[in-house]
């Protein structure tokens, strides 16, 4: 399992205990050179969870080692561009277990589902809060960053 521990160790940027990072969506938006295309981006991200979650529960079912790492790290590489930092936590400490495939899936699938949630409430409050003609974006303080919560707040 040593390719796991670097893979995740490569893939280890943003604050796990925010649902949505601020500060990784301004790289973001940087790195496309667009907020629009940052937004986008993450909105293709946001509605493909479920079916990345799904494919992470039939693998652990089915306990195909290959199907349950990449669909992990999958999730875990577009976790970590979007700044989803709670499920990017998740996937890591998943993936350091030395017998991923043997992951009890019911409680980590069940985790993943109510972090994709505060990561899609997360993001709503990013996009109200975002100004679109913007030159530079607030970051502001994020608040509410205790794990189990998708707060985020523009400064004023």
């Amino acid at each position: 399992m040593e390719e796991n521990t670097a893979s995740t160790q490569a893939l280890h940027i943003g604050t796990p205990d925010l649902a949505l990072d601020p500060a990784i969506f301004a790289e973001l938006v940087d790195d496309l050179a667009s907020p629009t295309a940052a937004f986008s981006f993450i909105t293709s991200f946001e509605s493909l969870l479920d079916q990345r979650i799904s494919a992470i529960r039939q693998a652990l079912e089915n306990q195909d080692k290959e199907a349950v790492i990449t669909t992990m790290l999958s999730l875990q590489a577009s976790a970590a561009i979007t700044g989803a930092g709670q499920l990017h936590g998740c996937i890591t400490q998943a993936l350091a277990r030395a017998s991923v495939e043997k992951t009890p899936y019911g409680p980590l699938i069940q985790r993943l589902e109510v972090q994709a949630d505060l990561f899609r409430q997360a993001f709503v409050e990013l996009k109200d809060h975002y100004p679109m003609g913007y030159t530079e974006l607030p970051l502001g303080e994020p608040f509410g960053s205790a794990p189990g919560t998708a707060r985020w707040v523009a400064s004023t």
